[in-house]
């Protein structure tokens, strides 16, 4: 279970992961794996491990920007709703 996180945790944390969005050299690294995922399963046949595998390095990615976005949106939210005891 995760622990709850202070206000100023928070903070920091929604802080760093607005940098890393922002940071153009994560975004450079971010693009090109994405496009050497999106080659790989263009070229690959369906159902293949290397399909699945490239299939699965994009969700990843994917889900690498959600968990930074929710970071950053968790400080808006805590902001705009007043819970800054947690």
């Amino acid at each position: 279970m995760p622990q709850k996180l202070s206000h100023l945790e928070v903070e920091e944390r929604a802080a760093s992961a607005a940098a890393l969005l922002a940071d153009p050299v994560v975004q450079m690294a971010l693009d090109d794996l994405r496009s050497a995922y999106l080659s790989t399963l263009m070229q690959a046949d369906v159902g293949t491990p290397e399909a699945a595998s490239a299939h699965a390095g994009m969700r990843v990615l994917e889900d690498f920007k959600a968990s930074l976005l929710a970071m950053v949106t968790e400080k808006k939210m805590r902001a705009k709703y007043g819970r800054t005891d947690e």
